[in-house]
């Protein structure tokens, strides 16, 4: 077998079934060779799985393939992840499958399982590359009339700066499904003409660059409301001029007697809920803020 990409081709030609065949009459060595990460998709895998998941060895050779069979395998037949897939391994699979767009009713089945592999993600890891192209995915599916409710609670959850750039900049699109979009994202009042999105934008873009180390992750999701506000900036933190963890809102740095100190000044109330801080010495704190 000289053709490293012969069962993608095979894939794309004839399709699923084609494939199959064609992986069934493979030697051991010829299909190992064959399911490289480099040689594959995570969509082709997808098509593969039924003959994948009764030949075992044939996932020795990738981690990245043997993660994208344990994937497919919690989504299609409720089996158990043990542990987290690699970062490498999730991101190929979001790189390589997260815009395939096959036939109905497959594509449901085959979202549900690229909206799972960004949540374990998001949840996880961070690379700017991969959340933007799980932005991507958001757009295209909306334009389609696609759910996107589980990927975009995903992808909010990491509070990324740079991935909130990026949505807020969709308000420049020519396309109104995107302009629209953005607009039930991130909870802005839609403006009506060319140059009050682009005000809007750069208006957004520069609060952003001011507030990016004090952003947390509110919890609303559009599973729950119609109108989420995904992501806050914390007034304590950035008063204190303390970055934070956006998913549980606790100082990266903790904070020390003096800072605590302030903080107590700046509440004035201290029958007011707030945020916990956890300090590096054994300083009182209140609840966490609503």
């Amino acid at each position: 077998m000289t053709n490293k990409y012969y069962l993608l081709k095979v894939w794309r030609s004839r399709g699923r079934d084609a494939a199959v065949r064609e992986l069934k009459k493979l030697t051991d060595a010829d299909a190992l060779a064959l399911l490289s990460p480099k040689a594959v998709s995570f969509p082709l895998i997808y098509a593969l799985y039924p003959e994948l998941k009764s030949r075992n060895y044939l996932l020795s050779g990738s981690k990245a393939v043997f993660d994208a069979v344990c994937i497919i395998a919690v989504k299609l037949e409720g089996k158990n992840m043990r542990g987290i897939p690699d970062e490498e391994s999730l991101k190929w699979i979001l790189m390589t499958g997260s815009e395939y767009l096959g036939s109905s009713p497959e594509q449901d089945e085959y979202d549900e399982i690229i909206d799972y592999a960004a949540a374990l993600y998001c949840d996880n890891f961070a690379e700017t590359e991969v959340l933007t192209q799980i932005a991507n995915v958001i757009y295209k599916r909306n334009r389609r009339g696609l759910f996107i409710h589980d990927l975009s609670a995903a992808l909010f959850r990491t509070a990324d700066p740079a991935t909130l750039r990026y949505i807020a900049r969709q308000l420049l699109s020519q396309n109104d499904f995107d302009v629209n979009l953005t607009c039930e994202l991130m909870g802005f009042e839609h403006p009506k003409t060319e140059a009050a999105r682009k005000a809007l934008y750069e208006e957004y873009s520069n609060w952003l660059g001011e507030h990016k180390d004090y952003l947390y992750v509110t919890g609303q999701y559009f599973n729950e409301t119609s109108e989420p506000i995904h992501v806050r900036h914390d007034r304590e933190a950035k008063a204190l001029g303390k970055k934070i963890f956006p998913k549980d809102r606790t100082p990266v740095v903790p904070l020390n007697e003096k800072e605590y100190a302030k903080l107590l000044a700046l509440r004035g109330d201290p029958g007011r809920p707030h945020i916990t801080y956890y300090t590096d010495k054994n300083l009182p704190y209140c609840g966490k803020e609503d």
